[in-house]
Order: structure tokens, then C-alpha cells, then sequence
């Protein structure tokens, strides 16, 4: 993470030697939040599935890239903000190949590489409410959606998902050329799917968690330098059976999905282009 020193040696040292006359005001924030913005980064996922004795796991870091822009009102300190991220990569797995054709059926141990591409898309809106000329805390709306495609070489699984939540964004600017950012926001995931073998399962609803940090560094009034980092945890509860059975042989054996749980952790680097 020597990115992550090197930015935050700069703000440190902007702190420390920036002008007393250039102390931070409320609009340092606003035009932060007023930008459009890219990045790319680094995203580490953790994925098992909920069963007693066939754990079904994945796990890897891939390359991440994101978009964005966000509008916040000089009047109403309205926000409004829409963005976007793909993460791409192999990962590791840890499973077993399930054999319906066989009575009883089968589960035989199995490691291999997975393809994996996520896509995700937010769209938030809020409105800031200032503590100080240099702290502001933003309650906010979060809709977003989720896609999830893990090639496992012998099949494939796609996963997808709609999610709402309700957040908190604070931010602290302690000179005009540096804000700090924190959040979190909780929810929940629903009309969630999953297509695998020609078949559509439905995962239930549960729980979405995420939160984050971020350091901006103004390169000049325009230009934004950052570095961000990003958690967000969600559950799929257990599907309905789907029929008919895949296994002639067993017409007992009717396939679902089972519950789980997934974890992803970003680290991006990144540069916005302020509004105004």
C-alpha cells in the first residue's frame, strides 16, 4: 500500500504547512462532492456458502475499475450521486461436482480457478447538514444493483440482485486542500437470482452492510487526487427447491440454492474533476 503512504504523507504535510489564511470553509466539502470521478483499485472477495457439510467457498483479489459522478447543492446541500464499478479476475475455489446421475448422488472434492466479473451500480441521494465551517454529516438513500458471473469451467453461475439502505457520510476538511471521509449504511438485498444449468433459483432476502473511508487531496481547484477504502457484506438466505429433479434415477433429489454469505474489500486510488 505504498500509494496509500505517500497520499498521506502529502495531506500531513498540507496540514501542517498550509497558509492560516487558507484554513478550510464549508465549500471545500461541496465541491469534493461535486465532481466526476474515476479509479482503480484492487478487490478482495470472500464467498461460502452455508452448508453443514459440503462447503462451497471462493476467494481472490482482482484488478477493480469505477465511475462516477455527484452533485451537491450550494444552496440546499442536496447530493446526488451515481456510480458504478467492474471487478474482474481468477479466484479460487473450493467445492465439490455433484453427480445426479448416480443413486445415491455423489460429491466429489474439487479445486480450480473461477472466472469471476462483478458489476454494481449505486444511485444515492441525501442532504448535508453542517456541524461547523469544516464538518458536515450527510444522511443518505442508497439504491443499487449487483451482478455476479463465476465461470467454474465445468459450469457457469450468475448471480444478481437489487438493494436499498439507509446511510451516514461525515466529512471533516481540515484545509481547502484536504477532505476526509468516512461511511456506512445498512439494508437489505432482494429479487435476488441465480441462473445455473438452465435453471432460475431464488435466493431470499437478508441483510446488506457496507462502509468506507477516504482521503481527497486538491492537486489544484480543480483536480482531486484520492484514495478510498470500501467493505460491503451481504447474505443469501436458502431458495425453494426448483423441480423437476435433475437425478432420474433420485426424484426425491430436488437442487436449490443454498444460503450464503459474501464479503468484498476495495481498495481504489483514484482522480475527480470538480464542478465548480
Amino acid at each position: 500500500m505504498k500509494s496509500v503512504s505517500v497520499i498521506c504523507a502529502a495531506v500531513l504535510s498540507a496540514t501542517v504547512l498550509m497558509p492560516s489564511g487558507a484554513m478550510a470553509n464549508i465549500d471545500t466539502i461541496r465541491n469534493s462532492n461535486s465532481a466526476f470521478y474515476g479509479s482503480l483499485g484492487l478487490g478482495f472477495l470472500n464467498y461460502k456458502e452455508r452448508i453443514p457439510v459440503y462447503t462451497d467457498s471462493e476467494r481472490g483479489l482482482m484488478p477493480a475499475v469505477g465511475l462516477g459522478i455527484s452533485y451537491m447543492s450550494p444552496n440546499s446541500n442536496m447530493w446526488y450521486a451515481l456510480d458504478g464499478s467492474m471487478t474482474i479476475g481468477d479466484e479460487n475455489y473450493r467445492g465439490w461436482l455433484i453427480d445426479y446421475s448416480a443413486s445415491p448422488v455423489s460429491y466429489t472434492p474439487y479445486e480450480g480457478t473461477t472466472h469471476t466479473m462483478i458489476l454494481r451500480a449505486d444511485g444515492k441521494i441525501g442532504k448535508g447538514i453542517e456541524l461547523s465551517k469544516s464538518v458536515m454529516l450527510t444522511p443518505y438513500f442508497d439504491v443499487g444493483f449487483r451482478y455476479w458471473s463465476r465461470d467454474l469451467e465445468t459450469f457457469v453461475e450468475k448471480y444478481q440482485h437489487l438493494e436499498t439502505l439507509l446511510g451516514l457520510m461525515a466529512q471533516w476538511s481540515p484545509t481547502q486542500r484536504v477532505v476526509l471521509t468516512t461511511y456506512g449504511a445498512a439494508g437489505v438485498q432482494f429479487l435476488g437470482n441465480m441462473h445455473a444449468l438452465d435453471r432460475d433459483f431464488e435466493p431470499g432476502s437478508a441483510g446488506v452492510y457496507k462502509a468506507g473511508a477516504k482521503v481527497g487531496f486538491n492537486l489544484t481547484k480543480r483536480w482531486e487526487l484520492f484514495t478510498a477504502l470500501d467493505y460491503d457484506y451481504f447474505r443469501y438466505t436458502a431458495s425453494d427447491p426448483v423441480g423437476p429433479s435433475l437425478s432420474p434415477s433420485d426424484p426425491t433429489m430436488i437442487p436449490y440454492e443454498p444460503g450464503s454469505y459474501t464479503s468484498e474489500t476495495t481498495w481504489r486510488v483514484g482522480l475527480a474533476y470538480h464542478m465548480r
